[in-house]
């Protein structure tokens, strides 16, 4: 009986040794993986980040259409009346409620801005 039972904890203890074995090797993989992939991690983008460009991108496209038709407008009333209304649809402060979006308005005003003071400029002096 006790060759029987001393076969049987061997057999158990070279199991656990085995598992313990594994279970290391299966860690130092994982280490090992992680390491790789560290590099590539940090140059991924955040969700985040990718949604506020993609957005960033499109709100742009829109912009510069927009200023596009502006600019091919007559100078007079209407083209006033269309830039006044393109800044105050991308002015940052109508945009409170969405704060990660900020600097993106903030953006957007400073080229709308930019881009129209000529123009608004120009409708002045038709208008004297």
């Amino acid at each position: 009986m006790w060759p029987v039972v001393l076969g049987k904890v061997v057999a158990g203890a070279a199991l656990a040794v085995g598992g313990l074995l594994f279970w290391q090797k299966y860690q130092q993989e994982q280490e090992r993986q992680q390491v790789f992939w560290e590099p590539f991690e940090a140059q991924r983008p955040s969700p985040e980040n990718s949604a506020n460009e993609r957005i960033k991108e499109e709100l742009l496209k829109t912009v510069r259409q927009k200023l596009l038709d502006i600019m091919n407008m007559v100078p007079g009333r209407e083209r006033s009346a269309a830039i006044r209304e393109l800044r105050a649809r991308y002015h940052p402060d109508r945009h409170v409620h969405l704060p990660m979006l900020a600097d993106i308005f903030e953006e957007i005003a400073t080229l709308v801005n930019t881009r129209t003071d000529p123009l608004l400029v120009e409708d002045r002096l038709q208008h004297r």
